[in-house]
């Protein structure tokens, strides 16, 4: 099987890896496996504030008037979601957004003070999911430069061509998770010691991010994952899901 070495596996390569690892060629275990792989990237995301997800200076261009607006691939190239955002900063005065409740913009609204002697919006909130609310509207099309951590882009079951979103140094991890579920779900014999492999990869890529991060000086708030790598927990739950969960 031929890599690309820049970005790695697509889920194909994967599904086949999985295959070719468990044994059953099945129809019903390969579609088991193409369902289980856009799952095991969620997840494996979740397990970390990995740094490969942070971006800053994305680009999001008002239009005159407008308030709302979507965190999506159109507007910035990515999708994240609204309580991912670190900070916002108006570009042409570099003037920091201040975040408040949405509630305060509507008295804003309701108030009818528009803000119109500003031509630059001072506050944002967040409107939706992945959606936020500047105030006031600006008056003239301007950039807005968003920080904060994106939202993977999760491949399809049925068209996983194109490279998982997951650097490569970090995809052997992500492919034992895989196998180690596709053996669970089998009742494998080699279930358990695959399962302690694929999690002693994890924690390895995991220690290996926060290094580069500069952990040690770096005052991020760990996820759990972390907590539990380093000691201060010992069970497999991250919020939202056990990792063994079908």
């Amino acid at each position: 099987m031929a890599i690309n070495q820049t970005t790695g596996y697509t889920g194909d390569d994967i599904v086949s890896r999985v295959v070719n690892y468990v044994g059953n060629t099945s129809s019903g275990f390969r579609d088991y496996v193409r369902q289980t792989v856009p799952l095991a990237i969620f997840r494996f995301c979740k397990m970390h504030d990995w740094s490969f997800l942070r971006k800053t200076g994305l680009s999001l261009t008002t239009v005159t008037g407008q308030a709302e607006y979507d965190l999506s691939v159109a507007n910035i190239g990515f999708l994240m979601a609204a309580t991912d955002i670190e900070t916002i900063r108006a570009e042409a005065d570099n003037v920091i957004l201040k975040r408040i409740d949405l509630n305060q913009i509507r008295r804003f609204d309701a108030d009818n003070n528009d803000g119109s002697a500003n031509n630059t919006p001072t506050y944002w909130a967040i409107a939706g999911d992945n959606t936020i609310r500047i105030w006031p509207p600006t008056v003239k099309a301007m950039s807005l430069k968003i920080d904060g951590k994106i939202t993977p882009t999760v491949p399809d079951p049925d068209s996983m061509t194109s490279a998982v979103p997951i650097p490569y140094k970090y995809q052997e991890s992500l492919i034992e998770y895989v196998i180690a579920l596709a053996l669970d779900r089998e009742n494998d014999d080699r279930a358990p010691i695959k399962k302690q492999e694929a999690m002693s990869l994890i924690r390895s890529d995991i220690l290996d991010d926060m290094r580069n991060l500069g952990d040690a000086e770096n005052p991020r708030i760990r996820s759990l994952m972390e907590a539990r790598f380093d000691g201060v927990s010992g069970n497999n739950y991250v919020p939202g899901f056990n990792v063994w969960d079908d």
